[in-house]
């Protein structure tokens, strides 16, 4: 990122005394500022609402400044009335004649914290103080645009990480969970339904007259009726179950709350349904597409105790569901040793939690 160049600093002039501004102007003649010149504390506190100069040179001295013998550390913090009109720009002021004479009257500058030179204006005292404070302020600048330029790198990262996260786990085409994110969600439903003794349900959707619609209209078409099918098994189920594009035309739902095989089944017939409903592309608005799908259903412990076992099973059911002739919810049947391990789950949850104590 590269660092903008930064404006020329400003240099306020204060003072009525034509004599005074015409001998700052020759003095800092060389000098690479902008000068503005107000003539009254009154108008120069105007100019503070539209911009903050970088150093303010006053051509009188205060009308009222503390006593040496006041208590220095108390009044050293203690805001004068000039910073009503100055705030944090630094402050130089002129002494009068009176004061370059009189070593008790400057004691009393000192004991106000504030900067000043003597008279008659020379460039040896005023030249080296305005170069001084030039150089603090763009000090400040710089500091404060790195810091903005950290801070904008710094979200430009966040936007990064985020975006990486998405392409991690979401499918860029319909905006759903990824096959790796669903099988993360999965490994962590099974955990909570171990601790709370409970089941939940996997199906297994495959897309049936998807390839010879991609064949026919193309791939954009085939990207939008994907993101219309999404949208459709996303209307299907609740909001606290899962729906995830697996890869190409394959789908998968994860049902974790009242999951039991009646309702896993009700809920795959019903996405058979609107599957069968018509599709519209806008492309070719004027001829419906007629698709359907097959769905495999499983259950958590019947038909495996991990997320790679469960969507095997559910895979499988959905072969199972197509040879039978596809449009339909099919419920795995549970192998013998799938039956078994189901049986002994409670048992090895318990041993588990067993082992923890």
């Amino acid at each position: 990122m590269s660092q903008a160049a930064h404006p020329l600093p400003t240099i306020l002039l204060v003072g009525d005394a034509a004599g005074d501004v015409r001998d700052i102007r020759q003095i800092l003649a060389g000098v690479d500022a902008e000068f503005s010149l107000r003539k009254s504390l009154d108008q120069a506190a105007q100019t503070f609402l539209d911009q903050q100069p970088a150093l303010v040179i006053v051509c009188q001295e205060p009308s009222r400044l503390p006593e040496v013998e006041a208590d220095a550390d108390a009044d050293a913090d203690a805001p004068g009335f000039w910073e009503e009109y100055f705030g944090e720009s630094p402050v130089i002021f002129l002494a009068s004649e009176a004061s370059s004479g009189d070593p008790e009257r400057l004691q009393r500058f000192d004991a106000a914290n504030l900067d000043y030179v003597l008279r008659p204006l020379q460039k040896h005292n005023l030249l080296p103080k305005v170069r001084a404070y030039l150089n603090a302020y763009r000090s400040k600048l710089g500091l404060q645009s790195a810091l903005e330029q950290l801070y904008e790198r710094g979200r430009e990262v966040q936007e990064l990480q985020e975006t990486f996260r998405k392409l991690a786990y979401q499918d860029p085409l319909t905006g759903l969970p990824n096959r790796l994110q669903f099988m993360d969600r999965l490994a962590n439903a099974i955990a909570r339904a171990d601790r709370n003794r409970s089941r939940l349900g996997v199906l297994f959707i495959d897309i049936d007259g998807f390839k010879g619609v991609n064949d026919q209209y193309g791939h954009a078409a085939g990207d939008e009726l994907l993101r219309q099918i999404a949208t459709r098994l996303t209307s299907a189920v609740r909001r606290a179950d899962t729906v995830s594009r697996l890869g190409g035309d394959e789908f998968a739902v994860m049902i974790e709350q009242q999951a039991d095989a009646a309702s896993a089944l009700a809920v795959g017939n019903k996405i058979c349904q609107i599957m069968s409903w018509p599709f519209k592309l806008e492309m070719a608005p004027e001829q419906p597409l007629s698709l359907g799908c097959s769905v495999g259903v499983v259950l958590y412990p019947e038909h495996g105790l991990d997320s790679d076992s469960l969507l095997r099973a559910a895979d499988q059911a959905m072969y199972e569901a197509k040879r039978g002739g596809k449009g339909v919810a099919r419920l795995a049947e549970a192998s013998r040793s799938d039956a078994t391990q189901a049986a002994g789950a409670p048992l090895a949850r318990m041993s588990r939690i067993g082992d923890l104590h």
